[in-house]
């Protein structure tokens, strides 16, 4: 075995190269450089103090711990002078989050903002905006409690927002307001610290309790398909990466999902005015629940996997003005057709759980089901029969290396 030797800093030197790996084809050794990869130790928030290499150092006669950087943050993130060590050895610092040091060493990026550590505010407005808090504020102006990976974050646009959205997730799924029902659904649908956002939902434990599998033997939910189909959706919206914020309007009339100019997310504006629809028995009335389940999950799932519906509906639009208004021969983009049927679908899962027989036709309005697509709007969602996602929502960030 070859003696490590000592260099006059103290760090441990390995013979080089180090043939960790033979392969069957060649006689070329494979070489690992060490001192490449970083371990981070992080306070409760994330924020990254130290870091360390996996290249140790020999000191007084036994290995030791090589740091790599170190850093010190006042409450917003702005590098303490004094308690900072080679910064540049590791990109990630305050909030989990990217330094750019080309613009200064407090300095961030992430998903959905530029922020400035030195000034506690954002470069770009908030993706999502709250009415009572200015649009350029971070971690809601209280870094000792608030921690923000993506630099955004299903959420309420105030804490009585988010508490009427979970009342409306409980209204859809238990109508009959069945105590057992109610314990689970307090167990799965909670908020996070803040009030405002949905804590993310285990996909294992949710859909043994649907279907009663594993632990929950004997004992599930004892839904519906409708049911399962429509919690199904609940789970995609609240799991996925991109975030819908939930706003209640009492003098808005009806629905509306806004989506943001980079379709990162999107405001589901629930209003307290009911409209009247056309319905496979007759008209038709929305409830607040009924225009929630439209908005939320229906278009919510709509926009997650297609973007903004809003690219496809003005083409469409055009060419139905060019067609002389004819619904039955202008054709659709295959996407935006589907769509636009699985949100009336999506809404009609709610009229079945409640027991009604009359379902929403979606003719007229800013969802015109296809004509072809009529007799289909009481079968259940293709994209609901399953909890797992048909495209990956959830962004994670590389490896620290």
């Amino acid at each position: 075995m070859t003696k490590p030797t000592q260099n006059n800093i103290g760090v441990m030197s390995l013979p080089i190269p180090v043939n960790i790996a033979q392969s069957k084809n060649t006689t070329k050794p494979s070489v690992y450089t060490m001192g490449k990869k970083h371990y981070e130790t992080t306070d409760r928030l994330g924020n990254v103090r130290v870091t360390y290499t996996d290249k140790k150092s020999w000191q007084q006669n036994k290995f030791a711990l090589n740091v790599s950087s170190s850093q010190d943050y006042y409450p917003f993130g702005s590098v303490m002078e004094g308690r900072k060590y080679n910064l540049s050895a590791y990109r990630y610092a305050f909030n989990t989050q990217e330094r750019m040091p080309e613009l200064n060493e407090s300095h961030y990026t992430a998903l959905y903002w530029e922020y400035d550590g030195r000034l506690a505010r954002r470069w770009n407005r908030d993706p999502k905006p709250m009415v009572y808090i200015s649009d350029y504020s971070v971690l809601s102006n209280n870094p000792l409690k608030n921690i923000d990976y993506l630099g955004d974050r299903l959420e309420g646009a105030t804490q009585e927002d988010a508490q009427k959205a979970k009342q409306e997730i409980f209204n859809s799924l238990n109508p009959t307001k069945d105590i057992s029902i109610e314990a689970m659904l307090e167990k799965f649908f909670t908020l996070d610290e803040s009030g405002k956002s949905f804590k993310n939902i285990s996909q294992l434990e949710f859909n043994q309790w649907l279907y009663g599998k594993g632990k929950y033997r004997g004992k599930g939910s004892g839904f519906s398909k409708e049911q399962i189909a429509l919690a199904n959706g609940y789970m995609k919206v609240i799991n996925a990466s991109k975030k819908i914020i939930v706003k209640f309007d009492d003098t808005f009339t009806g629905g509306q999902l806004e989506v943001s100019d980079d379709e990162q997310s999107a405001i589901a504006t629930i209003g307290g005015k009911m409209v009247v629809f056309a319905g496979t028995n007759g008209p038709l009335k929305s409830t607040p629940t009924s225009i929630f389940v439209h908005e939320v999950v229906g278009e919510g799932i709509a926009f997650l996997q297609n973007g903004d519906l809003r690219k496809y509906q003005a083409e469409y639009k055009e060419n139905l003005f060019r067609n002389n208004n004819n619904y039955n021969t202008t054709p659709m983009f295959p996407e935006y057709r589907q769509a636009l049927l699985q949100i009336i679908q999506t809404e009609n899962l709610y009229w079945k759980i409640i027991g009604s027989t009359n379902l929403r036709l979606g003719i007229g309005g800013e969802h015109y089901v296809h004509p072809d697509d009529a007799s289909k709007v009481g079968l259940l969602p293709i994209n609901l029969m399953s909890s797992f996602s048909e495209q990956p929502y959830i962004i994670r960030r590389s490896s620290h290396e």
